[in-house]
């Protein structure tokens, strides 16, 4: 039993890359790989890229259009007059166009010129390129946001794998000191100071240590893989969170003050402020089709033509203003302007959604980060508590009045006790990063701070809540 539960284990470590680490990274430079490599912020920085673009589409349909053209032409006419009978009748003969009948002419035309056109008014372009703006600030906001939602798929998958490590540490370690009570459980039943049922307990209590150790290690395995898509690289240990004994509170610790910031610098909000901006500007272009458009154009243009042996330049300069009104399109404008609105009217209500959501996102930042003090700091008293009830278990069990039941009991709550703690310790982090995220702040500073709170060393990881060694019991002293 116990071989083929190492091996399994075994089997799952190094899937999960556990027994092959050579590097330790901590939380920024595992974020400065993410940023290089994730798809996810590449995809959202060329969007923003292809968006910038918009400004200068829309205003170069205010600017001038200069355009130079030319032709070669090559004509082959063939003339073919008739008699005209009134003609016979009026000049009485006189008038014969037989010697014209079936002539032939073939000439070559040259042309080229160079055109200039200027819009004078053309409200629909303005609206565009006034929209174009709003647009490429929206796109800015989606930028941010990718970049900040980069930042927390980092922590979070970071802080995962930090707790499923130590998940399976502890199931480890657990499995052990269960496996020592079974064996303790095993003598004692042969000397006679043990009922088959403490052995049987215990042994029951190993199998489903072994489950759960296996289920860790799975777990650690995928967290693994988790992170390193988001990195692009595998077999990176990470540094882990110390102590935290003192964890801050929020500052400001009121939490109307977080949702007023919020409101006025949420990402999500921002962005929808630009998308109501951007509707409304819509709105504008559209109603801009109804109107008149004067164009102004300027025009250079000579054409050589080669006839019978003969050379014809014909030159021609021109000065146009060309007026444009729009009288009945089927009733084409009037609908899309309606549906402009309609979008307009989506868009506002979906801003109020946004600051709705940023005003419930900011309190559950803060009130899920004050909960997360209390719990680090009552876990960390449970856990003192935990490890005390379970020596004096032990030394009742040694003196007969507790039973290897007992033992076990609170064994297992004092590991209980130690999950519980360090997942409130990786939740408190992350519930720092969220908060300032809820406000539109959060930043590579924030992970910079959350940083300096990561040890690489083993001792600090578990300082405050070490494991005491598992060791045989004495035998009872009141033998029956």
């Amino acid at each position: 039993m116990k071989r083929w539960k190492q091996n399994a284990a075994m089997a799952v470590c190094q899937l999960a890359g556990l027994c092959s680490v050579a590097h330790a990274g901590d939380l920024v430079e595992v974020f400065r790989l993410a940023e290089g490599q994730d798809p996810v912020i590449a995809a959202a920085y060329q969007a923003l890229e292809a968006t910038k673009t918009l400004e200068t589409q829309m205003r170069s349909v205010l600017l001038p259009n200069v355009s130079l053209s030319a032709n070669v032409a090559y004509h082959d006419v063939d003339t073919d007059l008739e008699d005209d009978p009134f003609a016979e009748s009026v000049l009485g003969g006189a008038f014969d166009t037989s010697d014209f009948s079936g002539n032939n002419e073939a000439y070559d035309t040259h042309a080229y010129g160079v055109n200039l056109t200027q819009p004078v008014f053309d409200w629909e372009a303005v609206a565009r390129f006034q929209q174009a703006r709003s647009l490429i600030g929206l796109a800015k906001i989606q930028y941010e946001l990718a970049y900040q939602d980069l930042i927390l798929r980092v922590a979070s998958a970071y802080f995962r794998v930090l707790s499923a490590e130590e998940r399976l540490r502890t199931a480890t370690a657990e499995t052990q000191a269960i496996e020592q009570r079974l064996a303790q459980a095993r003598r004692e039943f042969e000397v006679g100071t043990a009922a088959i049922t403490d052995t049987d307990e215990a042994q029951a209590r190993f199998d489903l240590s072994v489950a759960r150790e296996l289920l860790a290690a799975n777990d650690f395995a995928l967290a693994q893989r988790q992170l390193e898509r988001i990195i692009g690289q595998e077999g990176r240990e990470l540094k882990g969170v110390g102590a935290l004994t003192a964890p801050a509170m929020p500052d400001p610790i009121d939490p109307e003050i977080w949702v007023q910031k919020a409101l006025v610098s949420n990402l999500l909000v921002r962005a929808q402020e630009y998308g109501v901006e951007a509707a409304s500007k819509e709105i504008s272009a559209r109603q801009g089709r109804r109107l008149p458009s004067l164009d102004a154009s300027l025009g250079y243009n000579v054409v050589e033509e080669y006839m019978l042996g003969t050379e014809a330049d014909i030159t021609e300069s021109s000065a146009k203003l060309k007026l444009s009104i729009p009288l009945f399109r089927g009733g084409l404008l009037r609908a899309q302007v309606r549906e402009a609105a309609f979008t307009l009217s989506e868009e506002r209500n979906n801003l109020t959604d946004s600051r709705r959501g940023a005003i419930l996102q900011a309190r559950q930042a803060y009130l899920q980060m004050v909960n997360e003090v209390s719990q680090i700091q009552a876990l960390s008293q449970a856990l003192k508590s935990s490890m005390t009830a379970y020596h004096s278990t032990r030394v009742g069990h040694e003196v007969g009045i507790r039973t290897s039941v007992d033992v076990l009991d609170a064994l297992q709550q004092v590991y209980g006790a130690r999950r519980d703690l360090y997942d409130a310790r990786y939740n408190y982090l992350m519930s720092r990063l969220e908060m300032q995220a809820a406000i539109g702040a959060l930043d590579v500073e924030d992970l910079v701070e959350v940083n300096a709170l990561l040890s690489v060393s083993e001792v600090q990881r578990t300082k405050g809540v070490d494991i005491p060694s598992i060791k045989p019991a004495r035998e009872p002293l009141n033998k029956p």
